[in-house]
């Protein structure tokens, strides 16, 4: 009997952009990264690795043996994309007013619940680095500040509930705070749900040849679950 096979590569979400334009002086314009080339050309090697594994290597009838060592190849590729994206670094790019109003507001002006008050804690590195003002020369100036996923996430987390009254500089200056982290969400949330895809990927294959093996009169045992949550 023919056993219908399950779909094993999801379609991955189209990719964002990973540049953006920052004012020099104040008018001209320059294209700046927001994710490191090599950071994003591994992450990508790892995507594509895991789908040319999947695509090599169809659901067949196999001994249990191959299939835990093809297993073993994808669960490697999926924790080294895994590995390098939570250590990765992204670029946050801020003029002198939009680094006080942030860091002030984080330093000086929230107020911390029982909730929040450790995401504070942890960003107590970050903000040391950012707090040397005397980084910028001007307010023209364009800096750029390097954050990891969790600290974009952090950071967003504690601003998400602030408020703003009329239309004036400080609503501008958090407008721009919010349009930057914007920018860095949609890469980190990219490269995040693509994880989460090649994940379920290996797993559905996988389990394609716990059925193949099936239907040719072999039970194969489940492989461990191994990939990291």
């Amino acid at each position: 009997m023919e056993t219908k096979q399950r779909q094993p590569i999801q379609t991955i979400a189209e990719k964002p952009l990973l540049t953006t334009f920052v004012n020099i002086d104040g008018e001209e314009q320059k294209t700046v990264r927001l994710m490191g080339e090599d950071t994003e050309a591994f992450l990508d090697s790892k995507i594509a690795a895991v789908k040319e594994l999947i695509q090599n290597n169809p659901a067949t009838s196999l001994p249990e043996t191959d299939i835990n060592a093809l297993y073993s190849t994808g669960q490697n590729l999926y924790k080294e994309f895994i590995t390098t994206f939570r250590d990765c670094k992204i670029n946050c790019y801020l003029t002198q007013s939009q680094h006080t109003w942030l860091t002030d507001k984080i330093n000086k002006h929230i107020e911390y619940t029982v909730d929040t008050v450790f995401l504070a804690i942890e960003l107590t590195e970050l903000m040391g680095m950012m707090g040397k003002k005397e980084s910028f020369k001007d307010e023209k100036e364009v800096r750029c500040f390097v954050l990891s996923p969790t600290e974009l996430t952090y950071v967003y987390h504690l601003i998400s509930k602030e408020t703003v009254k009329g239309l004036n500089k400080s609503t501008y200056t958090f407008a721009n705070i919010l349009q930057r982290i914007g920018e860095l969400s949609k890469i980190i949330n990219f490269y995040d749900n693509c994880g989460k895809d090649i994940s379920t990927d290996i797993q559905n294959w996988i389990g394609m040849f716990g059925e193949a093996n099936t239907s040719a009169g072999q039970v194969l045992k489940p492989a461990a679950e191994v990939f990291i949550n």
